[in-house]
């Protein structure tokens, strides 16, 4: 029976930080911190090296400032659709990704960015530095790790030893990399993208809060379409397919505000010249900048007296820094729509890499939204490469499906006020002063939709991962 080939990207420590709280295995230009490893050598590609490491790849990893530590990222490979580029007479060549396993290179290279579900393993070289880089992960708000299997074996310590020779003419070499004329390569929007994931974080984590929330966050991932106001504009900025020749001073106003929330260093600056640069909405400017100043007025007075959902956002925005904020913030004028467009432009404002971490480490999520990433990445370049999904995470109003669901949830939050039971309509008879139904007669627990929207958007959901345990278990 053959071996399974193993494929692999060396790269630091420091890079899988940033790697893993961006959400992708990005080029360069997608890392806002990055340190010199093998993405650097084919612009626009990222290397996997089958089952060895030639030692120049592997101390080149390490070489651009002292104190860098290496480890290999081993890849899933069957995750991988399409077509990929592998190396003849020092250029890139076209093959099937299928084909891959079989072919005698050494090496095959695929476009950027990967998710980071495509790592099936990240691997140390030793188990001090395992266990070190464990403990100070838990130091970051965005290095969660629970998605992810860190790995060190005896075994797998020998890929980063080094012999006395140093240069093995059978492996891929650091001057084959150099030598690579990758040609015109494709730029990504690596802004766009990440604000895209957080979007996708926040609007699963607001699904919670009633059925409409739950639509709006199936539709973000291509799933059950529903019409939407303010919610679709803010979902076609991020459709490839969009035409911009809307004009109506909603898309106007929601297309300036999502622009400098992607783009934007300094949102407030921003969005105050942005607001300030068209004659309808200079009056809009004018109030966000009395805002700014000192004021002895509450801010929910500001809200109360804001006449449409954008007035709301863009306040919500100026008062709050980001989405740990938003989820602590509780109005009772806000509906269910105000908290989605909430959610979405703090998404979109933080970036995958400022969402909370409590949400990343709700089970199955992140690793289906750096895939979703990913896929719209290479979506928007037209890319031959996407990769498999896994199924959609359970939302907390799926879960509600399931009347044993209800019936737990109810009594856990006591919420029982959230809920009604109906008793099918039969023939009965009155013992004792009961009601006797014939048979087995099961009830229906229905959403009182006013009373759950009113307790779930107070709530906050840190027991995801305990709730889902309990519905596997009842289902």
């Amino acid at each position: 029976m053959a071996t399974k080939n193993r494929w692999f990207i060396p790269t630091n420590l420091d890079n899988l930080k940033m790697i893993i709280a961006q959400g992708l295995i990005s080029s360069p230009d997608g890392f806002k911190k990055y340190y010199k490893d093998v993405l650097e050598y084919i612009p626009g590609y990222i290397p996997i090296l089958k089952n060895k490491i030639q030692q120049d790849i592997l101390k080149s990893v390490t070489s651009e400032v002292d104190g860098l530590i290496p480890c290999i990222l081993e890849i899933e490979i069957g995750m991988i659709d399409g077509v990929v580029k592998e190396l003849e007479n020092n250029s890139l060549v076209d093959i099937a990704i299928e084909n891959v396993d079989s072919s005698s290179n050494e090496v095959f290279f695929i476009q950027a960015p990967l998710p980071l579900g495509i790592i099936s393993k990240v691997i140390f070289r030793t188990s001090a530095e395992k266990n070190a880089f464990e403990k100070d992960a838990t130091l970051y708000s965005n290095v969660p790790l629970s998605s992810l299997t860190m790995h060190y074996t005896k075994t797998d310590q020998k890929l980063f030893e080094n012999n006395d020779k140093l240069i093995d003419e059978s492996l891929v070499s650091l001057d084959t990399f150099k030598s690579i004329d990758p040609g015109e390569v494709p730029q990504i929007d690596y802004k766009k993208i990440y604000a895209f994931g957080g979007m996708l974080i926040n609007l699963f984590y607001f699904s919670k809060n009633g059925q409409t929330s739950n639509d709006i966050f199936m539709r973000a991932i291509g799933n059950n379409p529903s019409e939407a106001d303010d919610e679709s504009i803010i979902l076609d900025w991020f459709d490839v397919k969009t035409s911009e020749n809307e004009v109506s001073i909603n898309h106007i106003l929601y297309n300036g505000l999502v622009k400098a929330a992607v783009e934007a260093d300094d949102f407030k600056e921003s969005i105050i010249t942005f607001l300030d640069s068209n004659e309808k909405t200079r009056s809009i400017a004018q109030k966000m900048i009395d805002f700014e100043s000192a004021s002895d007025k509450p801010v929910s007075e500001y809200f109360k007296e804001a006449k449409t959902r954008y007035g709301k956002a863009l306040l919500m925005l100026f008062v709050r820094e980001d989405s740990d904020a938003l989820i602590d913030y509780e109005l009772d004028i806000f509906d269910e729509h105000d908290y989605l467009v909430f959610a979405m432009l703090f998404g979109i404002r933080d970036k995958f890499i400022k969402v909370p971490k409590f949400i990343r480490e709700f089970e199955g999520l992140q690793n289906f939204v750096t895939i979703k990433m990913a896929n719209y990445a290479h979506h928007s370049v037209n890319s031959s490469v996407s990769f498999k999904e896994p199924k959609i995470p359970l939302t907390v109003v799926n879960m509600l499906k399931n009347n044993r669901f209800k019936e737990f949830i109810a009594k856990e939050l006591k919420m029982e006020h959230c809920f009604q039971t109906i008793i099918p309509s039969s023939d009965y008879t009155v013992k004792k002063g009961k009601p006797i139904l014939p048979g087995i007669v099961m009830p229906k627990f229905e959403i009182l939709e006013d009373a759950y929207f009113d307790f779930m958007s107070k709530y906050k959901l840190l027991d995801y991962n305990k709730f889902l345990k309990k519905y596997e278990k009842i289902r």
